[in-house]
């Protein structure tokens, strides 16, 4: 959901006081196994593409920059909409729905820990540097709200990764 989109919505509950509320549930970066049937990883979405970029050996010669470092798993954000419908409490608020930090220099070193038959497809040493974090450190963020009204618990980034590499391996390519 765009920002425009969402101000609609908003505006729409204001304006029209519909018998219902609206919770919006806004997530960065969605990881996370797959589960409904691809034919090919060439049709992964954009965010597993890094995954599959690192575990097939498309980025070892440079591990890509992380650009956005906060993340959540996608079972995660899909309990977050289940539990804001299901909530009263979750009525007329915005939920960040974020695991954490990350960077792709944390997801190949998870592949590598937990794959170690792909520990070869995957940059090493100075290949791993664009994907690290930054210098000068990253953002923060707050999902208190998640957590308290929502009663989330959120999964790792090894949790996330391993998982998602296993759903990929069943994939065949073509």
């Amino acid at each position: 959901m765009t920002m425009v989109q969402e101000r609609a919505a908003w505006d729409f509950v204001t304006q029209e006081s519909p018998n219902f509320t609206l919770a919006v549930c806004n997530p960065p970066l969605v990881l996370g196994p797959i589960v409904h049937y691809l034919n090919s990883l060439s049709a992964l979405n954009t965010s597993n593409q890094r995954t599959r970029d690192l575990m097939t050996g498309a980025a070892k010669a440079s591990c890509p920059p992380t650009m956005n470092y906060l993340f959540v798993d996608v079972r995660d954000l899909a309990l977050a909409h289940v539990l804001a419908a299901e909530k009263n409490e979750a009525g007329g608020k915005r939920f960040f729905i974020v695991s954490g930090h990350f960077c792709n220099k944390e997801i190949a070193e998870i592949i590598g820990d937990a794959f170690p038959e792909l520990k070869g497809n995957l940059p090493t040493g100075e290949a791993l540097q664009p994907g690290d974090y930054p210098e000068k450190g990253t953002y923060g963020f707050d999902n208190t709200r998640s957590k308290s009204i929502l009663g989330l618990t959120y999964r790792t980034l090894r949790e996330s990764i391993v998982d998602t590499v296993k759903s990929l391996q069943t994939v065949e390519e073509h």
